[in-house]
C-alpha cells in the first residue's frame, strides 16, 4: 500500500524493503570512502591514492600517471591515455566503460581509481570539438564547453554510481589549476584544474576532497577550505586539532599501512565517528 514492505529470512528477524530497496540504518549501513585528492604535479597524489585498500583497479587517462607504480602489486591498470576523444562517451552510461561489469565478476577489488578528472575533462573537450560545428581547441564555443562539462559530469557520476553499487572505494585524482582572482574577494586563489562551475560541482558529490603538496620539507594534506584555496573537505577527520597534517611516506614500507587504507580501517573501527588527524 505505501511501498514499505517486510521479507522473511529463513530464521532472523525479516528485512524491510521500500520498494526494491532495502532499508539500512546507519550501524548495518556499508561504509566506504568517495574521495577527491588534488594538487600540483609532482606533489605526491598518485601515491597517496595507491595507498588505498585493494586490489585497486585504476583507470588511467593521464600520460605516463601510473609510472610511480611500476612494482606495485594487486593494482589493474585500464590504461585509456592514448585513446580516441570519443572514449569519453563510453562513461555516460551506468556501466561507465565496463567499470560496473569488471566490478560485478571481480568482487575482490576494494578501490577504483579514477586518474586524473583533468585528463579526462581534456579528452571531452576535444570530443566536443568535433561534434560541435565551428569549434575548435582554440575556440571551442560556448556549446563546445557546454558539452565538455556534460560529458565529464556524467561520467564521473557513472564511476561513484558503479562503485557505491559495488560498494566498492573510488578515488578521483585531479591536478590544481593555476592561481585565479576570486570575483567576491579579489584575493588569489586555488581551485581543481577542471572548467567551470564544475570545481564546485564534483566535491558535492563526494564525502573527502583533499588538497597534497610537497612543501619542500613534508607533504602535507589539508581538509579544510580557506580563503586561498578550496575545495576541501573530510567526514572522517576531526578538524578541531588544525585543517591539515604531515603524511608521512615511506616506499619501502607496505604503502597499505602508510596512508588512506589504514586510516579507513580506524575510521571503520571508531563507527564511523570522526577520527583524529594522523
Amino acid at each position: 500500500m505505501n511501498g514499505v514492505h517486510y521479507m522473511s529470512d529463513t530464521n532472523d528477524s525479516p528485512t524491510i524493503q521500500l520498494g526494491s530497496i532495502e532499508l539500512t540504518t546507519p550501524k548495518t549501513q556499508t561504509r566506504r570512502m568517495s574521495t577527491i585528492i588534488w594538487g600540483p604535479s609532482g606533489a605526491g597524489k598518485t601515491t597517496l591514492a595507491a595507498t588505498a585498500p585493494r586490489p585497486i583497479l585504476w583507470v588511467n587517462f593521464d600520460p605516463d600517471g601510473t609510472s610511480s607504480l611500476m612494482d606495485e602489486e594487486d593494482i589493474i591498470i585500464a590504461d585509456f591515455s592514448t585513446s580516441k576523444p570519443n572514449t569519453v562517451l563510453k562513461f555516460k552510461h551506468d556501466n561507465a566503460a565496463g567499470i560496473a561489469t569488471l566490478l560485478e565478476d571481480r568482487p575482490d577489488i576494494k578501490t577504483v581509481v579514477f586518474d586524473s578528472i583533468t585528463s579526462f575533462n581534456e579528452m571531452a573537450l576535444r570530443a566536443a570539438v568535433e561534434e560541435v560545428r565551428g569549434a575548435t581547441m582554440e575556440g571551442p564555443t560556448l556549446q563546445g564547453y557546454g558539452r565538455r562539462n556534460s560529458y565529464t559530469m556524467q561520467g564521473i557520476m557513472s564511476v561513484i554510481k558503479a562503485t557505491a553499487k559495488a560498494n566498492t572505494h573510488c578515488i578521483f585524482i585531479a591536478h590544481e589549476d593555476a592561481p585565479s582572482k576570486d570575483e567576491m574577494t579579489g584575493a588569489l586563489m586555488v581551485s581543481i584544474l577542471v572548467g567551470g562551475k564544475m570545481q564546485s560541482e564534483i566535491p558535492i558529490k563526494l564525502s573527502e576532497v583533499w588538497h597534497l603538496e610537497d612543501t619542500g620539507k613534508d607533504r602535507k594534506i589539508t581538509i579544510r577550505s580557506s580563503r586561498m584555496k578550496k575545495p576541501m573537505k573530510s567526514r572522517m577527520f576531526k578538524q578541531d586539532g588544525g585543517n591539515d597534517f604531515v603524511w608521512s611516506f615511506d616506499p619501502d614500507k607496505d604503502w597499505t599501512t602508510q596512508g588512506i587504507a589504514a586510516w579507513f580501517a580506524k575510521w571503520v573501527d571508531c563507527g564511523g565517528k570522526k577520527i583524529d588527524l594522523p
